[in-house]
């Protein structure tokens, strides 16, 4: 005769134990699972770190590229009074020398003189630590080109020393200008920014 009083019993103690492992079961996934969130999220941040560190690579690398091949270019001015036929008249003559690394190309050189003339040369080469001077030229042109000699950006108006500047192109594309009583100013062609106008000249 079955005993349903034992069998009630077992039946009991049978699902007591079913859900203690299933509640076991469920505190172990549990752990398990913020375990995985952890790694996930730690892989996510060495991850990042890794992009971070390529990125800060790749432009240091830029960087090094820009400064083997950039040029430096020191400029001087020489004023006299030379003859024109029978004539004395002011003249001037630019004096450049490239101190960088990476030759300067595509050069123009102008100045203004005491009297507001503006006078300059334009179209030619630099190799590095080259010296050049140009030709005895006269002072004839009155106006300059527009932002030839305007500060960057975020800068204030410059004392100059000697109102001379230099503008030319490295053998990566950078635009460069070299003006009297600032550090030198590069444009990039990849930039976001607009060309300033004196890119143009």
């Amino acid at each position: 005769m079955t005993n349903w009083t034992e069998v009630a019993a077992i039946a009991e103690f049978v699902a007591a134990a079913v859900l203690t492992v299933s509640a076991g079961a469920l505190v172990a996934s549990a752990v398990a699972t913020k375990h995985l969130t952890e790694k996930t999220d730690a892989l996510s941040g060495h991850t990042k770190t890794l992009a971070d560190e390529t990125q800060k690579l790749g432009q240091h690398a830029q960087l090094d590229r820009e400064m083997r091949y950039r040029p430096y270019v020191v400029a001087n001015l020489e004023n006299f009074m030379g003859m024109t036929g029978q004539v004395t008249r002011p003249m001037w003559a630019a004096v450049l020398h490239n101190a960088g690394e990476g030759p300067a190309l595509d050069c123009s050189v102008a100045f203004v003189g005491d009297r507001g003339e503006f006078g300059s040369v334009r179209g030619f080469a630099l190799d590095p630590h080259e010296h050049w001077r140009s030709p005895d030229l006269l002072t004839v042109e009155v106006t300059h080109p527009e932002g030839i000699f305007s500060p960057p950006p975020g800068t204030s108006e410059p004392a100059l020393a000697k109102p001379l500047v230099v503008v030319c192109t490295d053998v990566l594309g950078i635009r460069w200008r070299f003006l009297d009583g600032l550090p030198p100013e590069p444009w990039r062609p990849t930039s976001d920014e607009p060309a300033p106008p004196w890119t143009r000249w």
